[in-house]
């Protein structure tokens, strides 16, 4: 299972990517060759944007790669430090909840606000945002999970 919500968040990522580049690029291209602008690029650039942040934001977080200060945590013990990164997991498991409720809560309020040219609910672009903290929450609970066995097994939890 953890692969495959991996391989989903790195495919909607990276299509996100390579879709803005190539629509940014065709339409700087067709703006100076042709003198035409298409009007629908920047859109369309704007939405996979949002997208290929917000999904790699959750990508990010499931391979432990935000930047974090780990100082005063490397000098515990073994078990101390499994602890608090439990403890901390956990914590972190309320903040993604109330995260997921507040962009949910903004996804749905401009669902009657169209953009500006395909005039589709903004909600399709907001909801980059509630969908990557659900990934974000399945992943903290598979750490947590993880953590409760490495605690219990005294092993050291994985990088």
């Amino acid at each position: 299972m953890k692969k495959i919500v991996a391989q989903v968040e790195d495919l909607i990522s990276s299509s996100a990517l390579v879709i803005m580049i190539a629509v940014t690029c065709l339409g700087v291209i067709t703006r100076l060759t042709i003198n035409l602008p298409l009007m629908w690029a920047e859109e369309t650039a704007k939405i996979c944007f949002a997208w290929c942040i917000f999904m790699g934001a959750a990508a990010c977080y499931r391979n432990k790669a935000h930047i974090g200060i780990d100082v005063l945590i490397s000098m515990l013990p073994d078990k101390g430090r499994r602890r608090l990164e439990l403890g901390t997991y956990l914590a972190l498991t309320a903040v993604i909840v109330w995260l997921i409720f507040m962009s949910g809560s903004y996804a749905v309020s401009v669902w009657s606000k169209p953009t500006d040219y395909f005039r589709i609910p903004y909600t399709f672009v907001a909801g980059s945002i509630s969908c990557s903290f659900v990934f974000m929450l399945y992943h903290n609970i598979c750490f947590i999970i993880d953590g409760i066995k490495n605690l219990k097994d005294g092993k050291e939890a994985d990088e």
